[in-house]
């Protein structure tokens, strides 16, 4: 006969605790930050879209 391994059901209760609040970024300040992060990167890929539809309609008039 083989024993099947328990498990400590308090370990067991703490391990899905961790799985479920993993979040990556654990503060909000670095949370707030890689926000503002994320944020810059995408208005600066929007400026170059920009300036060529402006310079699209300046060509065009």
């Amino acid at each position: 006969m083989v024993k099947k391994d328990k498990k400590n059901p308090k370990r067991v209760l703490r391990d899905v605790k961790k799985q479920l609040q993993n979040n990556g970024i654990g503060t909000k300040s670095q949370q707030a930050l890689k926000l503002q992060h994320e944020l810059k990167k995408k208005n600066i890929n929007l400026i170059p879209n920009i300036k060529s539809k402006c310079t699209q309609n300046e060509s065009l008039s």
